[in-house]
């Protein structure tokens, strides 16, 4: 399984998503070290494939005196302007040498005084005027709503390619909501530039785990095997904390299934 992005929480690094504004936060604190770089690296990847439409990285807490951290923010702004529509990347406080150097990067990366500063100034109004949501109950008949929900907005999109699949993996995800977390959960179908953007929150921060890969000729094992589907028909997805819970999310790329 190689395009989900299941970053789990490390003790440097913590990463929240706002599926009403499209905004991820990502916060870093300690030294800079190559532990923390891959870790940090790893994090803004699965947060840019998430295709959100701001990223604010904090690093007011980070010791990084001589800028060290300079390559890893360079990467994340790069791959982030590469999506459609670019994601934009903000860098809240960081070290004066720091800001030194990141100013003078080509095509610069926005910087803020402080992560208060970067949230008043990101977006206040819905992003994606293609956009359904729905609050659903704990219950088998909410994933036939769900299917629903994504089959109308795929056939309002004049997307009936990527109806199926789309409904295949709301169904599965939808269906770990009900299954595994047992309580309220929201389904959002959003259009976002390329792709296609499906997602699940609910009220568990437990990160989803696959099940192992069955070997051949085995029965998969039930509780996590849905996964194993959703990575088979989605482009990219992933799981990243918000308020109150965690999203689980799948993005179908509107031209085939590629990932940059």
């Amino acid at each position: 399984m190689d395009t989900g992005y299941l970053v789990p929480e490390d003790s440097h690094i913590s990463c929240a998503n706002n599926p009403d504004t499209g905004v991820t936060e990502v916060s870093v604190h300690g030294s800079w070290d190559p532990q923390v770089r891959t870790a940090m690296a790893q994090t803004l990847r699965m947060c840019v494939a998430e295709t959100p439409r701001l990223l604010l990285i904090d690093v007011a807490r980070l010791s990084d005196p001589a800028g060290e951290s300079l390559t890893t923010w360079q990467i994340a702004h790069q791959y982030a302007r590469e999506r459609t529509p670019p994601v934009d990347v903000v860098m809240c406080a960081p070290t004066p040498r720091l800001r030194h150097r990141l100013s003078g990067t080509a095509g610069g990366v926005t910087i803020a005084v402080s992560l208060d500063a970067a949230r008043a100034a990101g977006p206040r109004q819905p992003i994606w005027p293609q956009r359904r949501t729905r609050p659903l109950p704990a219950d088998p008949a909410s994933v036939r709503l769900a299917r629903g929900m994504v089959r109308d907005l795929c056939d309002g999109l004049r997307l009936p390619r990527l109806r199926y699949p789309a409904q295949l993996i709301i169904s599965e995800l939808a269906t770990n909501a009900v299954e595994h977390v047992r309580a309220a959960f929201g389904v959002a179908v959003t259009l976002r530039g390329d792709v296609l953007h499906l997602a699940v929150q609910d009220q568990a921060r437990q990160l989803p785990r696959p099940a192992a890969r069955p070997l051949r000729g085995q029965r998969p094992m039930r509780r996590g095997a849905g996964l194993w589907v959703v990575d088979a028909a989605a482009t990219a997805w992933g799981a990243v904390h918000c308020g109150g819970g965690k999203i689980v999310w799948a993005t179908l790329a509107i031209g085939g299934k590629e990932m940059s």
